[in-house]
């Protein structure tokens, strides 16, 4: 799956080309970021007067989920694919160090349902968003796809990649369940959690910041969604009356759906791992009682053990805050509080 996501990556311009791109493979990767910051300078140009119309609350709102999106794309090409280009293929790299273990009989399917998901939101959205405004339309949303679909992708990535992550993780303890006690094994099961754990801290290079903007951006969108929502305002301000706006609800409540599922799927995906970690640690602790019965090598086992203690798998959100379970709550807190001063204010 992994191939696959580079494939479709580097035909977006999304994923480095490799290690040494070529002129070619530069010069492609810039024209797409040209043409992106063109079409984003048109889209705000023509959004500018429908933020006129706005409260001053919401129009805060949707400029700052614009500046996040955009925040989102000028990190993929600048950051991701050209500073941190290496990180890419050491992420791969660490992965193939240890054992592959036996694919996911799910994995196509959920990524092609994934995006059959996406596609059909975007399509309604268009053919909504055709009906509303006319040939408008292209001006408001001839980028804005590309960099719907940029965040759509890594979010996907990063859940597939968490996912390979966890299974490795369950082999090393699959290996410690079925093994006696062995030195040597055991060795090799404590560098291959070392080398989970670099591989962890290469994710949260290239995909930390990532689901960081992706965070933000969603949580403001949700509020305009909700907010327009529970108002029945018109989704599009400058478009009539006769609009169906029931139509557009339910594009915003699948947008909400599919950002939101990720960033859920990921938590889960991270709170996962650690307990996989756990209960690795318990079964060395069960080994370290029994070898106390059967030899004298006591020490190096505490040493093993202590060696994976302070390996301890660690998935933040560009080292701002852990993503785990508790990173949920804050969210939905954080949020209500935020939608019901919206509603105050705007009461105001």
């Amino acid at each position: 799956m992994v191939k696959t996501f580079f494939t479709i990556g580097i035909f977006f311009a999304l994923t480095p080309f490799s290690k040494k791109p070529t002129k070619l493979e530069r010069f492609y990767s810039i024209l797409v970021f040209i043409v992106c910051n063109i079409g984003t300078i048109v889209t705000l140009n023509f959004r500018k007067s429908l933020y006129m119309r706005l409260r001053p609350l919401q129009a805060t709102l949707w400029l700052f989920s614009d500046l996040t999106r955009y925040g989102h794309l000028v990190h993929i090409f600048v950051v991701l694919t050209w500073f941190k280009r290496k990180n890419w293929f050491k992420l791969v790299k660490n992965m193939q160090k240890i054992g592959t273990p036996v694919r996911g009989k799910h994995d196509l399917g959920i990524f092609v349902l994934a995006h059959f998901g996406f596609l059909a939101i975007m399509g309604l959205m268009l053919y909504g968003c055709f009906g509303a405004l006319g040939a408008e339309c292209l001006k408001l949303y001839q980028v804005e796809n590309y960099e719907f679909y940029s965040q759509f992708f890594y979010m996907l990535f990063a859940c597939f990649v968490l996912k390979l992550v966890l299974r490795r993780y369950n082999l090393q303890k699959r290996k410690l369940l079925e093994t006696k006690f062995d030195m040597i094994r055991l060795r090799n099961v404590k560098n291959d959690l070392i080398t989970l754990r670099a591989t962890l801290d290469v994710f949260n290079d290239v995909f930390g910041a990532v689901i960081l903007w992706n965070i933000l951006y969603i949580s403001a969108k949700s509020l305009i969604y909700l907010d327009n929502i529970t108002k029945q305002e018109l989704a599009f301000k400058k478009a009539g009356p006769g609009v169906n706006n029931n139509l557009f609800y339910c594009i915003q409540c699948g947008i909400m759906t599919i950002f939101w599922g990720s960033i859920v799927t990921i938590v889960i995906l991270s709170q996962r791992i650690l307990a996989q970690f756990d209960d690795i640690l318990k079964v060395l602790d069960g080994i370290n009682l029994n070898s106390k019965k059967l030899d004298n090598t006591t020490t190096n086992m505490k040493k093993i053990i202590q060696d994976v203690k302070n390996n301890r798998p660690k998935i933040t959100a560009s080292r701002f805050f852990q993503i785990n379970k508790l990173l949920l709550f804050k969210i939905v807190n954080t949020f209500i509080t935020f939608f019901l001063v919206l509603v105050q204010f705007d009461t105001k």
